[in-house]
């Protein structure tokens, strides 16, 4: 079976997220994978440089967001992030938007008093 770019961004997320979380037990540390292999897909030049500006914006605000994100809760987005590997998609704008989200949920579940448990 050939190694595909989605079996290669598959292993670095993975190789960037077990030790972490084996030894810690909770997401320490922010998924990273290899930005330039996943804009490869582009066949322009211009669509690649694009993609590239775009991933390293949005890692640049995901990392900023991260620590103030809950572990349940970041540990939900790198599954979405994990799940959308296959499906061609634009992986730290995912990671970013979900983390957005979840830290605006995060406020108001805290402001209601409420804690939220996640598979």
């Amino acid at each position: 079976m050939p190694i595909t770019l989605a079996h290669r961004l598959a292993a670095l997320l993975l190789a960037s997220l077990t030790a972490p979380v084996a030894r810690a037990g909770t997401v320490d540390v922010m998924p990273k994978y290899d930005i330039g292999v996943n804009c490869a897909r582009f066949e322009s030049a211009e669509a690649r440089l694009e993609c590239i500006s775009v991933e390293k914006a949005a890692y640049a605000n995901a990392e900023t967001l991260w620590p103030s994100v809950d572990a349940d809760r970041r540990r939900k987005c790198v599954r979405q992030m994990l799940s959308s590997v296959n499906k061609r998609k634009l992986l730290y704008v995912l990671l970013d938007g979900c983390l957005k989200d979840e830290l605006a949920d995060q406020k108001i579940d805290k402001a209601k008093g409420l804690d939220h448990e996640y598979d």
